[in-house]
């Protein structure tokens, strides 16, 4: 019933990430060792003449030590899931700092594309998990 409940209020967070863009990180996951942040930015590229919305994300090291990460990210588009090309990122993390992306440095494995935002575009993100997560070798139950 908790994970349920739990559930539910991952989903409005995430919805409301969806929708709108904010400067407000909100937490996907936390334990002793690290903090996993998520907040949706639009980025106006007007060399290219795009303009797009990412979900960021933002991974902090809450220990006094290095730490090593790994994790896939599973996501869909309109509802259904996309096999991706490149999945299995991995960072090395020093102790208290933070590794995270934004419109000018958006590394693969640190952001997704939500959505083209000045063209009718009929692809969005609807959904995405990390998963497989391992720190320091040990795999972190979500």
């Amino acid at each position: 019933m908790l994970k349920h409940l739990l559930m539910v209020a991952l989903m409005v967070t995430f919805h409301s990430a969806f929708s709108q863009q904010t400067d407000i990180w909100s937490t996907y996951l936390e334990n002793d060792q690290l903090k996993i942040s998520v907040r949706t930015n639009d980025c106006d590229y007007p060399e290219k003449g795009i303009k797009n919305r990412y979900l960021l994300f933002k991974i902090e090291n809450l220990t006094a030590s290095a730490i090593s990460i790994s994790y896939d990210l599973d996501r869909s588009y309109n509802g259904k899931q996309l096999v991706p090309d490149n999945n299995g990122f991995e960072f090395s993390i020093p102790a208290q700092s933070s590794l995270q992306a934004d419109c000018s440095n958006l590394k693969d494995g640190l952001h997704l594309f939500s959505k083209i935002l000045n063209v009718s575009a009929k692809s969005s993100l609807s959904d995405f998990e990390f998963s497989n997560i391992v720190a320091n070798g040990k795999n972190i139950a979500q």
